[in-house]
């Protein structure tokens, strides 16, 4: 089967083993092709209930798709022929299972659930869909989201100096690192600095609040200050970018 596929297959199994209080949650649980729609609601109608009906929506495939984007996403449909429990006005008996506690099911069965090896599903939303006497209709969102570790971003590049604009301060810029799927976005940055007398670099201003821009109290007149800036995420700290040295 195709991977959308294995995934599908894997969360009807999994809804399928869904119990309340010893009996199966759902009388019928399948999968759909597309959306919610008119056409589909008349057929998930003709269905026992209560209901779930597994559906691929979309999945961002563009190679600049970031991280946090990633995975395909599904939808459930969640049918009920009442909105609460013991308020089922066309069977009229306080014994079926209202469409919220069938939700509280759905999530209960499928947030966090490692779906495939690296994948697990995320729970997005929850919308309302449609009621009326017949039935209640809810969709529960998902994402079968790609569980990998971030590495550190790459590092930034073009540090320089420019026109603060502000007497007695000086500003530094810099270009941040481009995203991509294994390193995601900078969190923040840090700026390292080694003045006359220092062997070394020091840390001079960690989770700078600008992103690619630091403005501060000029160094003291007729000195060589040296520079250079990291980009930081969950995945640790970059590389270094050039070294900038600033005469005055």
């Amino acid at each position: 089967m195709s991977r959308l596929g294995d995934l599908e297959s894997a969360i009807i199994t999994r809804l399928a083993g869904a119990t309340i209080s010893g009996s199966p949650a759902f009388a019928v649980v399948k999968g759909v092709s597309g959306d919610y729609r008119a056409a589909l609601r008349d057929a998930m109608l003709r269905e026992r209930t209560p209901s779930a009906f597994v559906a691929f929506v979309e999945e961002p495939t563009a190679p600049e798709t970031w991280p946090d984007r990633l995975g395909a996403r599904f939808t459930i449909l969640v049918v009920a022929r009442a909105l609460r429990q013991t308020s089922n006005p066309r069977l009229g008996d306080s014994s079926a299972h209202g469409a919220f506690t069938l939700i509280d099911t759905v999530k209960t069965r499928l947030d966090n659930y490692a779906i495939v090896t690296g994948i697990e599903l995320i729970n997005l939303n929850i919308t309302f869909r449609d009621a009326d006497d017949r039935a209640a209709i809810y969709e529960v969102h998902y994402r079968a989201w790609p569980i990998f570790a971030l590495a550190a971003p790459a590092a930034p590049t073009n540090l320089a100096e420019t026109a603060s604009g502000v007497s007695n301060m000086m500003k530094l810029v810099w270009t941040p690192p481009v995203p991509s799927a294994t390193t995601g976005v900078a969190d923040f940055y840090r700026l390292y600095r080694k003045a006359p007398g220092d062997s070394s670099f020091k840390l001079f201003e960690t989770g700078v609040k600008t992103p690619t821009s630091k403005l501060f109290a000029s160094q003291a007149f007729d000195t060589t200050v040296q520079y250079y800036v990291t980009a930081v995420n969950v995945g640790g700290e970059s590389a270094a970018s050039n070294t900038l040295t600033v005469e005055t």
